[in-house]
């Protein structure tokens, strides 16, 4: 009887202690879900006021560009650049960040601005120069050569006059054919039919000096102003101008170029018309060669050399 009681005595502690860890278990979460609220609210605040004071320092003015510095070639002004620069830099991110932030600066916006305001620039290079200033180098175009029209007919002519469609005002163009810089026709020596010892003669331009001093006429990519315009298939300029120069060792030496469809016209100084087929550059030297015993590129006395055929020279003399 006595076991019996304690074992009942044993079942109601056993009960209460049950019952005490039930009813704790709903405080104990609900404890944990406040502490959980409590992080996320301060993490939030915290989040916030680094953001702000981020935003707040990022536009104070020493944190801002306040010096640009430009290194450009002759015949660009740096205090245009400079200003091209500045007016780029106006305004900010979602109007929160400024484009003139030293750490968030608006490069590319830099840069294409200068680039479009100046057509002779070939790249723009931009870094941070110190803690509150950037520098600006600019690369000029090289000049290849110079443009001066399109050719007039879709047959080769004895002159140049005759052989081309002469624009108002003559361009230069870089290794991509594009026409950035126009030339007035003062600073070009004239076209005649004789052309002796006028067309040879390289253009400068203040510091800029073509590489090839040939007058190509070529039709370009775009109709419209030549300006800012491209030459079309001006990857198969450096190989016209490859044969051209090794037109030298026929003691000549070639003034202009003309592209025609799928032909190209080499004039010599001496009005000499030299015809060929465009991307035939090797062929046509090899037959040239063939014939240097022949005929003589050097004296005037030839009004055309026709290399369009395979295995075939065929010249007219004055």
């Amino acid at each position: 009887m006595t076991n019996i009681r304690k074992e009942v005595r044993r079942g109601k502690v056993a009960g209460a202690g049950l019952g005490a860890r039930a009813s704790r278990a709903p405080r104990l979460g609900v404890r944990r879900r406040i502490i959980r609220r409590r992080k996320i609210a301060l993490g939030f605040i915290l989040t916030t006021f680094i953001f702000i004071f981020t935003i707040v320092m990022l536009r104070q003015p020493f944190m801002k560009i306040t010096r640009i510095a430009v290194v450009a070639p002759a015949g660009i002004s740096d205090a245009v650049v400079s200003s091209i620069a500045w007016h780029s830099l106006d305004g900010s991110y979602v109007n929160i960040i400024p484009y003139s932030s030293l750490l968030f600066f608006n490069s590319g916006a830099v840069r294409n601005a200068v680039l479009k305001s100046e057509p002779t620039v070939a790249a723009v290079s931009i870094s941070r120069k110190g803690l509150s200033s950037i520098s600006i180098a600019l690369e000029p175009r090289t000049a290849l050569s110079r443009w001066c029209g399109i050719s007039a007919s879709s047959t080769p002519a004895n002159t140049l006059l005759k052989d081309t469609d002469v624009a108002k005002r003559c361009y230069l163009f870089d290794s991509s054919g594009f026409l950035y810089r126009n030339i007035a026709k003062s600073a070009l020596p004239s076209a005649s039919s004789s052309l002796v010892g006028k067309l040879s003669q390289s253009i400068a331009i203040g510091s800029t000096t073509a590489l090839f001093p040939y007058t190509v006429y070529a039709p370009l990519t775009a109709t419209g102003t030549p300006y800012l315009n491209t030459i079309a298939n001006e990857s198969l300029l450096p190989h016209i101008f490859d044969f051209a120069q090794n037109i030298r060792t026929f003691h000549a030496t070639v003034s202009a170029i003309v592209l025609r469809g799928d032909e190209v016209d080499l004039f010599l100084n001496d009005g000499t018309r030299i015809t060929y087929v465009r991307g035939g550059e090797r062929n046509a030297f090899s037959l040239l060669s063939s014939v240097a015993k022949n005929i003589s590129l050097s004296d005037g006395s030839l009004q055309y050399v026709d290399l369009r055929f395979k295995d075939k020279v065929y010249f007219k003399r004055r």
